[in-house]
């Protein structure tokens, strides 16, 4: 599945991929799936957020106090298991309100339109220099998503 709860770290990674960044300084998060929208803060040592890139996939993990980890796996086409659809479709960068960000759009088949979440999620990280990072999952990707400025 594309959601998974934890205790601690979370699971290692498997034989063959490899971990290419972790960021862990955001000023927000916000996630958009209509007709939901939600916008998290790192509130230490309460709530931990790490976006990590891979060489195959995304990990968006939220740590809370007591340890328990909320992960999203957002996998770059092609290279997703056949039990979890969810591929990223695009990566940008822009500026809005809250600064700049890395926005990452995926789609999941599995999710049809219901009161939580519909198949498309937009994800946008509110940080310093997220060209960077873009760069690095567009590089891990090899599409030239990042290179279009999302709109605010």
């Amino acid at each position: 599945m594309g959601v998974r709860f934890t205790y601690g770290q979370g699971a290692a990674l498997p034989p063959g991929e490899q971990a290419l960044h972790g960021q862990r300084r955001f000023r927000a998060v916000s996630s958009q799936s209509p007709p939901s929208y939600q916008v998290g803060f790192r509130l230490p040592p309460l709530c931990l957020m790490t976006l990590h890139v891979t060489n195959r996939r995304l990990i968006l993990a939220n740590c809370f106090m007591l340890g328990l980890t909320w992960e999203l796996h957002l996998w770059y086409e092609g290279l997703n298991p056949e039990d979890d659809p969810e591929v990223v479709t695009g990566v940008s960068v822009g500026r809005g309100f809250l600064g700049e960000y890395l926005e990452i759009r995926s789609h999941d088949p599995r999710h049809k339109e219901t009161w939580y979440r519909s198949e498309d999620l937009t994800l946008r990280f509110y940080f310093k220099n997220p060209g960077k990072v873009a760069a690095i999952i567009e590089q891990a990707m090899g599409t030239s998503t990042a290179t279009t400025p999302a709109t605010a």
